[in-house]
Order: C-alpha cells, then structure tokens, then sequence
C-alpha cells in the first residue's frame, strides 16, 4: 500500500512538474524578441490557464480600476485573481517586459496594488517570477519579495510554484504557512551573518584567551602560554576564494609552460591572473570560467558550456598557443539566454556547444550554427601576450621596488664597483 502511494505521489510530481516546464516554454523559451507589456498580457494569461485560472470562469479580472481615496486618481493593475465562488480577492499580478530586468519601482508599483486591496501575496512577472508578502509579518513599508524564481525547466522552485498557486490547491492559509517558513529563513540567514562578522572581527588576543580557557582543564596555564606564543590563530572566510589557492599552481612553474602548445585551465587562471595583479585589475574564478586551448588539428577552439552558465555572468578564455596569446571574453549576465536560441545543444552531454576558428580575430564568429552566429568580438575584455605575463614582476620584485622607493634606512651607492667587491 505504501509503495501505491508513493507511486502515486511521484506521478503527480512528475504532473505538476509539467505544468512549470510548460510554463517555462511559453512565458520565457518561446519568446525570442523583446515585446512590450501589452504583448506579453495573453502569454501570462496562458500561463494562468497552465495553472487552472480562467477568465471565463470569471476567475480573474484583467485590468481593473483602482481609485486611489478621494483622489481622482486611478491605478491599474494587469490581473487580480479571486474565488469564483465567494469573489474573494486573492492575489495581484503585475507584469512587466520579458526581456527586461525588474527593478525596485516594479516591486513599489505591486506593493502599492497589493496595499490598495489588502492583499497578503502577489506576483511580479517579467524575466522571472517574484513572490511578495504584505501579511502581519511583514514591518517594512512595502511588500517584501520572499521568493525569486527563474524560468529554468524541472526547477524545484518552479514545482513550489506550481503547488500554491495552482487553482485546485490553492490556500491561502498554505501560502501563509510558506510565508513564515520563508520569514525564518531569512531570519536564519541574518543570524548566521551577525555571528559570521563576530567570528570574523574576533582579534588574535581574543581568540588566544578562548582557546586557553578551553584547555586549563587539560594543560597548565605555562604550557598553553607557550603553544599559543608560538602559533599564529585566525579565522578565514571559505566564502572568500583565492583564485592562488583555487589553482594551487607557482606562477613560477606556470611561467615553464608558456612555450607548450597546450595548457590547463588552472594554468590559464594563474597567468591570466597575474597579469591582472600586476595592472591593478580584479581577478577572475576557475568556478566563473569556461576555457578551450586551440586544438593541434582543426586549429579551432571549441567549448561545451553548462546551461547553467547562461543564468550568470562568466568568462570565456581562448589559448592561442600560436600567437602566444589568451583571449578573455566576459560575457553578462543572461546575454544569451535562452542559450538555444543562439547555440547547439549536444544531447549527449546536456552541453551547448562553441566552436571559433583560430584564424577569425577579427569576429570570433562560433561557426557551429549556421545562421545568426554569434560573434564574440564585443566582449572581448583582455587580449594577453605571453611576453606581457613574463615581463609583470612578481610580489617579491614589488616590495622590493615599493622598499627602494619608500624605505629612509636605504643608503645610495657612491661606487658601484667598491659594491660589487664587497658583495
């Protein structure tokens, strides 16, 4: 009987699974221009349909007049959802362009509709989807986002959706247990980062008088003086990410490679890196990074990107071990998404595939779709000559530039040759 049931579960997961990957289809994969608000309306309101709401039956009303007070003033927001049975009002939605990003006077613009009908919840809906809360919780002068949800198919978030906002079981004591859930998660999350900074802000003397009262029950008060002379104590933050310690690579022993044809990613990011340092410039992350070496036969680079990394900004780095240069693309955040609109997707790997002739400087054309390629030449960030890299000194070098340019103790050498002699 149990197996049943959790066959029966699974099914209808796997059915409301469905319905978010339908509504990822038509509010975000099928859209493949910028159109207006006005365009996007009937696309939304398929997407109520996906979820159960109709308009004829007389689920939802599109574009209502609000009038705000005495004032002759009237708001209009794009969909109130209701009970068809009782005409209870039961959440807001405000649409904006798909292809533009949200803002915080979307979030002022809902908040104000939700207020005017005294609604806890409601939808902000353009390149995502954002929840907002205005129930008893909520102190702060507008509606506060709980939940941000990106149209990315089998999302669990997006299942999450689907469960409260669907008609055949929607609650709204359920989103109100969602929303206290969601409130002690952040509460959570701000007190993991007061003690996080605590921790961090703790001074070595501190961390030292811890320490020796956790050990006076083992050790004597001398000896863990002693230990605790002789250590340097510190807390570091994981968060942080050393791209040094990512790569855990000698820029030295990189510097050996610069003649081979090929070279690892984490060789790449210690040179890349370097030369970054060395122009005061911020450093990039292996975990940010996508890297092809120019292949010996077809002379091409060629690249499979996680769709996943179409959701965030990253880097793209080309080895031309020919012209002993690195490339660095920096692509933003979502250029190319949905990436199959603009790229092939290998089946076989779950990977869109990039592939550039090493012999196109001038466009860095990816010659893997026919039509509509993209070409990469505007986001070309750094070009980076292997004689460059070589010629950046490294950090003993510039404290000992910064010593002979800062330092009083310095005294100047009237004969050079007498120097060398005593040397």
């Amino acid at each position: 009987m149990s197996f049943l049931r959790r066959q029966e579960s699974s099914s209808n997961k796997n059915i409301i699974m469905e319905k978010w990957n339908k509504i990822c289809y038509y509010l975000s994969d099928k859209i493949k221009t910028d159109i207006l608000e006005k365009q996007f309306e009937p696309i939304v309101e398929k997407g109520l349909e996906i979820l159960g709401w109709s308009e004829y039956s007389d689920d939802f009303v599109i574009r209502p007049s609000i009038q705000l007070g005495s004032r002759k003033e009237r708001i209009t927001p794009d969909f109130v959802v209701k009970s068809n049975k009782s005409r209870e009002k039961l959440f807001v939605i405000e649409i904006k362009r798909p292809k533009q990003p949200l803002n915080e006077q979307n979030q002022i613009q809902l908040s104000t509709y939700m207020r005017q009908y005294k609604l806890d919840f409601g939808l902000l809906i353009g390149p995502k989807i954002q929840i907002f809360y205005d129930g008893e919780l909520n102190k702060t002068d507008n509606a506060i986002l709980i939940e941000e949800i990106e149209f990315i198919r089998d999302n669990n978030k997006g299942l999450k959706f689907v469960q409260l906002f669907q008609k055949e079981s929607f609650s709204l004591i359920k989103l109100k247990e969602y929303a206290h859930f969601k409130f002690a998660e952040f509460e959570n999350k701000r007190e993991v980062g007061k003690l996080r900074k605590e921790l961090l802000g703790l001074t070595q003397n501190t961390l030292r008088k811890g320490l020796k009262t956790y050990f006076l029950n083992s050790y004597s008060e001398s000896i863990i003086d002693e230990v605790l002379e002789s250590l340097e104590i510190q807390i570091i933050d994981n968060n942080i990410v050393n791209p040094q310690l990512e790569t855990n690579t000698n820029f030295k022993e990189v510097n050996k490679k610069l003649d081979k044809t090929r070279l690892k990613k984490k060789d790449c990011l210690v040179i890349i890196n370097e030369y970054l340092r060395g122009n005061n410039l911020p450093e990039i992350y292996g975990k940010d990074t996508v890297f092809s070496n120019l292949t010996k036969s077809s002379k091409n680079w060629w690249i499979d990107i996680n769709p996943k990394n179409f959701n965030k900004s990253f880097f793209m780095v080309f080895n031309d071990y020919k012209g002993k240069k690195l490339f660095v693309f920096e692509i933003p955040n979502k250029t190319f998404y949905p990436p199959e609109k603009y790229f092939d997707y290998r089946e076989d790997s779950d990977r869109y595939s990039i592939l550039v002739s090493g012999d196109d400087k001038k466009f860095f054309k990816d010659t893997k779709r026919k039509e509509n390629s993209v070409r990469f030449r505007q986001f070309l960030k750094y070009e980076i000559k292997y004689k460059e890299i070589r010629n950046i000194p490294n950090n003993e070098t510039i404290k000992a530039i910064y010593e002979a340019h800062n330092s009083k103790d310095l005294k100047p050498i009237e004969d050079l040759d007498e120097y060398f002699e005593s040397l």
